[in-house]
């Protein structure tokens, strides 16, 4: 394999630190076409193409099996000997017991559970930290396909682990830290995040500073961690300029935890994820100068209401956000009338729209059904909120709701005028799961249903 150019580690470096966003992806796939390497461009290409919503299933069924196509074809040449590496690899370190059940496992190129290709470069996940000290890890990552390799996910880390750590330069920029208390069992630290934390069991600030002041701190991208306001204090401190993620739990107020939040100098943060936010948090959020390139905001269970919701909706993250998710966070008409006129509602990376636990009633439901971008989505969900027969009827009546393939009413206010309406509706014939539980449909209302839906629907 030849020597990767300069230009092509630059493009690569370019798609490192913008992780959620397409166009140095796509530059780099324009880049590969006009060197020769037609197949790598199309497969970032199609990567990024599945990482869209589609409301054309059989379109999303064909970029599927090009995907495979690609990856059968080229998985070997594109990744070198890695597959081989890390399936001689085993988790050993004392930090990491109990993770045999995580060992590699690779059955089929590209679909181990270490080894991933995501959006054309390649990830690592839940690597044993000793796994660093291979000779033969280490010869690859400095190889032509170490250059694709876009971020290492290392469990079980200590502080005084991490500080021991012995990490290559050409780890810089790449790792992914899962970062548990020195008095957390592993049991209690899970591989896809962080434990439950204690009031005690906070490392003391100056241990925060011994942390961040480690020259290992410049090669994360990603940092998962479970702490209270000495960690964001101290991190205020710090060139942060690498984090593209950030996600932990407090036991503090999370306005404060916002309004520390706002003044750090991030310059590359497009994932965050600290808990629920509440509508003054996310005002602080969105008036920050340092968070408007955030694409991914785990929002779930924030208690925003209509007011928070409107804030993020106007503020400049409506047009960088693509990932988030908005059950149980108080929302009524108001809040999602927001949200289906803003441009988020445009560019969710999701086929689904999760708006359950909330307060939504008919005049939101009907704005939803209005609106063209629902063609967008294959899944709806408004279990547990207050919509009638009006919204169902204009739900039913929407030529956008033509694409949608799930739909979940379970425990709103819908009677015999509504199932009638979905029943006879000319645009849900896509629909494979319709569920009604918990409204006020009587045996009418079931027996058009079952006429209409068949065993698709669920009363």
């Amino acid at each position: 394999m030849d020597p990767a150019s300069p230009e092509l580690k630059a493009l690569l470096q370019r798609c490192r630190e913008a992780p959620a966003d397409d166009l140095p992806r796509l530059v780099l796939a324009d880049w590969l076409d006009e060197h020769g390497d037609a197949d790598r461009a199309a497969f970032v290409r199609v990567q990024l193409a599945l990482s869209h919503p589609s409301a054309d299933t059989v379109q999303h069924a064909q970029l599927k099996v090009l995907e495979q196509t690609f990856i059968q074809a080229n998985f070997e040449a594109w990744v070198g000997e890695l597959q081989p590496i890390l399936n001689g690899l085993r988790y050993g370190s004392e930090a990491n017991r109990g993770l045999t059940a995580f060992a590699p496992r690779i059955a089929t190129p590209g679909r181990a559970l270490n080894l991933t290709l995501r959006r054309g470069c390649i990830q690592l996940r839940h690597l044993d930290p000793t796994w660093l000290s291979d000779p033969a890890l280490r010869a690859w990552l400095r190889s032509p396909a170490g250059d694709w390799l876009e971020q290492i996910g290392l469990v079980g880390m200590t502080p005084d682990a991490f500080e021991r750590l012995d990490l290559p330069p050409e780890c810089r920029g790449r790792i992914r830290i899962l970062l548990r208390k020195p008095s957390q069992e592993f049991a209690d630290f899970s591989v896809f995040g962080p434990g439950r934390l204690s009031s005690h069991d906070d490392l003391a600030p100056h241990d925060w500073q011994r942390f961040f002041r480690n020259p290992n701190f410049n090669a994360i991208r990603s940092l998962a961690v479970e702490s209270g306001l000495p960690f964001l204090r101290e991190l205020g401190q710090t060139d942060v300029g690498r984090l593209v993620e950030l996600e932990f739990r407090s036991l503090a107020e999370n306005a404060e935890i916002a309004r520390i939040l706002a003044t750090i100098p991030f310059r590359s943060l497009s994932g965050l994820d600290f808990g629920p936010v509440s509508e003054g948090a996310m005002r602080s959020i969105v008036a920050s100068p340092y968070l408007r390139n955030l694409a991914e905001w785990n929002l779930i269970g924030s208690p925003l209401g209509d007011g928070g919701m409107r804030a993020l909706c106007e503020s400049p993250l409506a047009q960088s956000l693509r990932s988030a998710s908005f059950p149980n966070t108080g929302i009524g008409d108001d809040g999602l009338e927001a949200l289906v006129r803003s441009p988020i509602f445009e560019h969710l990376n999701s086929p689904s729209l999760n708006l359950m636990m909330n307060r939504i009633g008919d005049r939101g439901v009907t704005t939803l059904a209005e609106s063209e971008h629902l063609l967008r989505y294959r899944e709806i969900v408004l279990r547990e909120n207050n919509c009638g027969d009006r919204g169902a009827a204009d739900l039913a009546a929407s030529a956008s709701a033509a694409n949608l393939t799930h739909v979940d009413f379970w425990r709103n206010r819908i009677g015999d005028a509504g199932a009638a309406a979905l029943s006879q509706s000319p645009h849900l014939g896509r629909i494979v799961d319709l569920c009604l539980k918990e409204n006020r449909i009587g045996p009418d209302g079931e027996a058009a249903l079952f006429e209409g839906f068949g065993d698709r629907v669920k009363v």
